[in-house]
């Protein structure tokens, strides 16, 4: 499917009434994410440059689940696999320590 389209589902989505107080969501999104500002790494890739690795990986096809929904000039840097360490600038990882991260559960 174009991501078009997942692009045009995610604003229809964005612009319906919550479901959820903002409490609510204040209190999912801090769980996720630790930090609302940050520095994005120097090799952060485009999303249209986000293929599928050599090295066949199943968080690879998780997070394309995610990605779809924006711009492909967008940037996004993420370390699969199991983190142990805290990420110098923002990134997306699965597992904790998070400073500087956001976790998807992938």
């Amino acid at each position: 499917i174009p991501k078009c389209f997942s692009q045009r589902k995610l604003n229809s989505w964005l612009k319906k009434e919550s479901r959820f107080s903002s409490v609510e969501i204040s209190e999912r999104v801090s769980h996720y994410i630790t930090k609302s500002t940050g520095k994005l790494a120097n090799d952060a890739m485009l999303l249209k440059d986000f293929k599928r690795p050599k090295r066949r990986t199943m968080y690879y096809f998780d997070l394309v689940q995610y990605t779809r929904f924006f711009k492909k000039h967008l940037k996004i840097k993420f370390k699969f696999g199991d983190v142990q360490e805290n990420q110098k600038t923002l990134s997306i990882v699965i597992s904790r320590p998070i400073d500087h991260s956001v976790i998807l559960y992938l």
